[in-house]
């Protein structure tokens, strides 16, 4: 219920508001036709109490059950049944509270079923006839909407890749962040239900993702594009580098400045989830530890003692990033080539790893690593051509 109205705002409000109010005119309607046809009286204003039971319990059904889940794109089979649900209930629930209070003989029970049976109606046709006009008046109706969703070190780039699809933007969801903001004008969320309601209320047309091979993308989003029949597609992604150079959290002593604390929390201040540390420690001046990539793991490497310089190296463009500082680290995106030279005795490389060993990894291979690069950009060229409705032939 908390991401249907966060994310749903006034529409699901209105949706709520609606609901009380075919309950209320319902119960008019039945009770009209109980005094013209009805043989016994009734009296009104202890059904006006029986009414106010009504609207209580039918509005703690929508927020406890959240029977209004994805509603603005619910096809009419779907619409019946979740209003069967929601009506069904709202009655057992009223019945109880009658039958616990013993209540239920002040009050016709033929009124009552007929005012269910007619909010069963009214439900069905205000709800449907609601979606009808918001979908009429919804403003960018003309312009399809994507979300995007993305890690980090990629946001930027997926944008791009979805606007050159002709699709606007509407939302990105980043899987390894912990705070909501805005990149550029875009909303980013962060939680899972809402990135699933996000896709209802928002009129999203197409989801893409755009990341790193191993991300993270929630089964429960997957589910309910399936649900609402919403296309998923999987984005390349390309940076012209695949590095950041990111700041580690340091604290020096009071008392004796040589003495620090250096710390790093995961999927806080570095993008991804750690599932292996290491450290290369005890080495020689000169000494040379590397040449190979890893296919599908994020790393940081930080030095806490000494220095060593990081050669990086993406088949395209060729870097070198010293490595002298506790307080820097340097994160590599899966794919990228390293190569790690000691420069002072004893110093210290310490790696945390988004994923754990990987035994078939291209080790001192350069010739096979090129042309893994070279087969990975074919094959993200024919998916993105899929995605752009293009034809390329090898």
């Amino acid at each position: 219920m908390r991401n249907q109205l966060r994310r749903g705002g006034l529409k699901y409000i209105s949706f709520i508001i609606l609901d009380l109010l075919c309950l209320v005119l319902s119960n008019v309607i039945a009770v009209q036709l109980y005094l013209r046809y009805g043989d016994l009286p009734l009296n009104l204003s202890e059904y006006a109490v029986l009414v106010g039971y009504m609207l209580v319990i039918d509005l703690g059904v929508t927020l406890v059950v959240n029977t209004l889940n994805r509603v603005l794109r619910r096809k009419f089979t779907k619409e019946l049944t979740q209003s069967v649900k929601h009506v069904g209930i709202s009655f057992v629930m009223l019945a109880l509270l009658l039958f616990s209070t013993k209540q239920g003989a002040a009050f016709s029970r033929i009124t009552i079923y007929m005012a269910y049976a007619i909010y069963l109606i009214l439900l069905i046709l205000f709800r449907t006839a609601w979606k009808a006009l918001l979908r009429a008046l919804r403003r960018d109706k003309k312009n399809p909407m994507a979300l995007l969703v993305t890690t980090t070190g990629y946001a930027d780039e997926g944008a791009g890749v979805v606007e050159n699809a002709k699709m606007t933007v509407k939302g990105i969801f980043i899987t390894d962040k912990t705070n909501e903001g805005k990149l550029g004008n875009i909303p980013t969320i962060v939680d899972r239900g809402d990135a699933a309601a996000f896709l209802c209320w928002k009129w999203i047309d197409k989801v893409y993702i755009c990341g790193p091979d191993n991300i993270d993308v929630p089964d429960s989003l997957l589910l309910a594009c399936r649900q609402m029949k919403i296309p998923v597609y999987t984005t390349p992604a390309r940076k012209s580098f695949y590095y950041e150079l990111v700041k580690i959290r340091t604290a020096l002593s009071k008392d004796d400045k040589s003495t620090g604390l250096s710390f790093f929390e995961a999927e806080h201040d570095i993008p991804f989830r750690i599932s292996r540390f290491y450290t290369i420690f005890e080495s020689e001046q000169d000494h040379q530890k590397g040449f190979h990539p890893h296919k599908q793991s994020w790393h940081l490497l930080f030095c806490p003692y000494g220095s060593i310089d990081v050669q990086i190296d993406t088949g395209r463009e060729r870097k070198t990033i010293s490595l002298s500082d506790p307080a820097t680290g340097l994160i590599l995106h899966p794919s990228v080539w390293r190569e790690m030279f000691w420069r002072k005795p004893g110093s210290v490389l310490c790696v945390a790893a988004s994923g754990h060993y990987e035994s078939n990894k291209l080790r001192n291979d350069y010739s096979a690593y090129l042309k893994f690069l070279q087969e990975k950009e074919w094959s993200a060229t024919i998916e993105s051509a899929e995605i752009m409705g293009e034809n390329i032939t090898q």
